[in-house]
């Protein structure tokens, strides 16, 4: 569901009355849900009979029935219908009927999250997610809530060259800082510089090494690191150092020290003053030893924050905006950009929510970057800078342009929103993130299809290029000539238009290309009346299938099917017609998607592991036994996708891995950082901090020189 809009614009049938529900004809072939479109039908008929269709569970009615109920109904045989928009009469005829379909319980005004001011008790696992909850002005109950951001997040950014925006998500915006409590009202006096070091996660692991007797001194020649003979407690008895083989550890520091620990050292203390058994004192010992290692375990090196400023809802997309600009739900913007408005009205006037304060809002989101994440974040596009807009609501909304570059899509998933609030994590922001900075940096973009126009839009596309007239209008748009390689322009040929205009006039030259044939692409697919019959080909004369079950028999059916599919150029034929061109131009859907439907499926991997003949497609459907082998075969091939994603998570760390040979550089490559800084500690080491990761880590931009 991407948009609710008045009956008045809704396609209508001859009858007048308003369709209530359209599904994009480019979800129907790829998503394999011939089903809906046989209940649309199915309830088409009950309506006319003024009866109920029983339909049992994988025994629906067959092509001949559906079409004798049909007849007898007076309706089409194949249950389509010519609608109207606007008074227009639409090309195309649509399948059309009644459909059982309802609302989730997945709602955004569940799910929207931001905040500006540290919640301390979100960190507290006690605490569920409804004592969270705050009431704000207005009729949304927003969680105050900081997003998190790890290691994965810190790689992209890197990736990209964003480094002021890693300082003020890692450092400046921190929740753990200890100024996080006043940074908002910070921003509301006006802008401020980025945070000094060290960055929270580098005064956390300050700490913890603190805990094995290593001290780390942060100055203008780097990090220093020695071993120190003191500390906040005093160990009843020595015991092995965590970290260093052969040494013993004395002392623990460190205002966290466990109350486990604390007892276990006082109750040594308390055995050796009394003189108690060897063998007590001896277990007493062990149990001290255990505790003190488990109070210096060091995890290893790691980017992760919780930053302020930030927000989270789910997404839904946006052809109205351009692919600078994002819309912010009104809630969320006035918690995460309120400050910035405050600086010019006041807070009072923001927290009144005057229209002085609305304009000033307005304003300020205008002139500022937003970072829209969408994870996984496996490559630097997970990242994208837009402008705010306000917008009505509960979901972030997001321009069609950028979707495919952010690998996003709107099946209820979040993406999170950031605010840099330095003019560096701005600047930083729209030089490197930015969709301009990120088709800049990389315009493979461009030929790994992350930029043209897709689904509907391509598909409108094609289909006006179809004609002279639609042709013509195109070249107005691209601004020369175009010539058709077939039939219909297709996704390869909106490609070299865009790369054209990358090599002439830049990203942005191109990406304004992008925009208007979006715009155009959708206005013409929105007026075909395009879909997806019920009967899908059933008008062609497929191979016969083969006789028995022998899997090698089978193996190679699928490819006769093939053989008619790409012979086929009956565009105009409402049976499949519109499945093909969309295949054809690259909009959507496969050739192997488009065989599941007219003909048996040939073979498909079984829970023995060996393979299973499909004698059926999915028109005619599936006998239980066929529909249980293909169920196997489909989680094959999610534990293979699931196995890939690892696999690129794995190879992007290992590739991202500091290559420098300071301290800090080699504790994040070992599983055992304890025993590098130990090791460092023991012979007064000292990290110069020359290597980017490093530098970053302690919250120092890579590209400044340290005064």
């Amino acid at each position: 569901m991407s948009r609710i809009v008045s009956d008045d614009e809704m396609p209508k049938l001859s009858d007048g009355k308003s369709v209530d529900l359209i599904v994009s004809v480019c979800g129907l072939p790829s998503r394999l849900n011939i089903g809906q479109v046989r209940e649309a039908v199915a309830g088409r008929i009950a309506k006319a009979e003024g009866e109920p269709v029983i339909v049992p569970a994988l025994n629906a009615p067959k092509d001949d029935a559906l079409r004798a109920r049909l007849r007898a109904n007076g309706l089409a045989e194949d249950g389509m219908e010519t609608l109207t928009l606007n008074g227009e009469t639409l090309p195309r005829r649509t399948t059309v009927g009644w459909v059982y379909w309802g609302r989730t319980v997945h709602l955004a005004v569940d799910k929207i999250q931001a905040g500006v001011k540290p919640d301390r008790q979100s960190r507290e696992a006690s605490q569920t997610a409804a004592d969270l909850r705050q009431t704000v002005p207005g009729s949304v109950k927003l969680d105050q809530r900081s997003q998190e951001l790890g290691e994965a997040e810190f790689l992209a950014l890197r990736e990209a060259g964003a480094f002021g925006v890693i300082g003020d998500l890692f450092n400046t915006c921190a929740v753990d800082r200890d100024d996080a409590d006043t940074l908002a009202d910070r921003v509301t006096a006006g802008p401020i510089a980025p945070a000094e070091v060290p960055s929270p996660e580098f005064g956390r692991l300050i700490r913890r090494l603190a805990r094995g007797e290593v001290a780390v001194a942060l100055d203008e020649h780097g990090v220093a690191f020695s071993l120190k003979r003191d500390g906040e407690v005093t160990l009843a008895r020595s015991v092995p150092h965590p970290w260093l083989s052969g040494h013993s550890l004395t002392h623990v520091s460190g205002g966290d020290v466990p109350r486990a620990l604390r007892e276990a050292n006082d109750r040594l203390g308390e055995m050796i003053a009394n003189d108690a058994p060897d063998v007590l004192i001896q277990r007493a010992v062990e149990t001290l030893s255990d505790r003190v290692s488990t109070f210096c375990e060091l995890p290893r090196l790691r980017f992760q924050a919780r930053a302020l400023f930030s927000g989270r809802s789910v997404t839904m997309p946006a052809p109205e905006l351009r692919y600078d600009q994002v819309g912010i739900p009104e809630e969320m913007a006035w918690t995460v950009f309120g400050p910035f408005a405050a600086r010019a009205v006041g807070a009072g006037e923001v927290g009144r929510r005057s229209q002085e304060a609305e304009r000033a809002l307005d304003t300020a989101m205008a002139e500022l970057w937003t970072v829209v994440f969408r994870g996984p974040a496996v490559s630097p596009t997970a990242f994208v800078a837009c402008h705010p807009v306000r917008v009505a609501g509960d979901a972030i909304r997001v321009s069609v342009a950028i979707c495919k570059m952010m690998n996003m899509d709107f099946d209820g998933d979040q993406a999170a929103i950031f605010a840099p609030v330095t003019e560096e994590g701005q600047r930083s922001a729209e030089e490197h993130l930015s969709a301009v900075a990120h088709l800049t940096r990389d315009p493979g973009l461009i030929a790994r299809e992350k930029v043209h126009p897709m689904h509907d839009a391509l598909f409108g596309l094609a289909y006006m290029s179809m004609t002279d007239e639609g042709l013509q209008e195109i070249e107005g748009i691209v601004g020369d000539a175009v010539a058709r390689e077939g039939l219909f322009v297709d996704k390869h040929q909106v490609m070299g238009w865009l790369a054209d205009a990358m090599a002439r006039d830049g990203a942005k030259a191109a990406l304004d290309l992008s925009a208007r044939l979006w715009d155009r692409g959708f206005d013409a697919a929105r007026k075909t009346g395009a879909s997806m019959s019920a009967f899908i080909g059933s008008s062609l004369d497929w191979p016969d299938p083969p006789e028995g079950d022998d899997p090698d028999v089978w193996r190679d059916y699928p490819d006769e099917v093939s053989a008619v599919l790409a012979r086929f150029s009956g565009y105009d034929d409402d049976d499949l017609g519109i499945p093909v061109l969309l295949v054809a131009c690259g909009a959507r859907a496969n050739w192997q998607q488009i065989r599941l439907y007219v003909a048996p499926q040939g073979i498909t991997r079984n829970a023995q592991g060996g393979f299973t003949p499909l004698k059926r497609g999915f028109r005619e459907g599936l006998t239980p036994e066929e529909l249980f082998a293909r169920a196997v075969g489909a989680r094959w091939g999610l534990a293979n996708a699931l196995a890939e994603m690892l696999a690129i998570q794995s190879d992007l760390e290992t590739q991202s891995a500091p290559g420098g040979y300071g301290v800090l550089a080699r504790a994040r490559r070992s599983d055992t950082p304890g025993v590098v800084f130990a090791r460092a500690a023991q012979k007064n080491e000292r990290d110069p901090l020359t290597d980017e990761y490093s530098r970053l880590f302690v919250g120092i931009d890579p590209q400044k020189k340290r005064e």
